[in-house]
């Protein structure tokens, strides 16, 4: 769910387990922030989760991918998601 004010981006609620375990990068976060502030509600919601960029990571690792190809993108945080996932020899 959103919350917002006049001076802040709306906040996502994130699980705190989760962001424990597995906290978002850096560059993610900036991407995510800058999204919500700059899109609409209703395009704010094409924006994937912290838990759905865990568990595309997690996919990501386990088959050993160096190669991602994602067709269709609304800010690029999936595809960095995938990017980061493949990690310095990966495209």
């Amino acid at each position: 769910s959103f919350e917002s004010s006049p001076r802040s981006a709306p906040a996502v609620r994130q699980d705190p387990a989760l962001e424990a375990l597995t906290p978002e990068p850096d560059v993610l976060q900036r991407l995510r922030r800058d999204t919500l502030l700059n899109v609409d509600y209703d395009e704010a919601m094409m924006l994937i989760s912290h838990s759905q960029a865990v568990f595309m990571r997690l996919l990501a690792r386990l088959m050993g991918a160096q190669r991602v190809l994602e067709i269709g993108t609304f800010t690029g945080y999936s595809a960095l998601v995938w990017a980061l996932a493949c990690g310095p020899g990966g495209n």
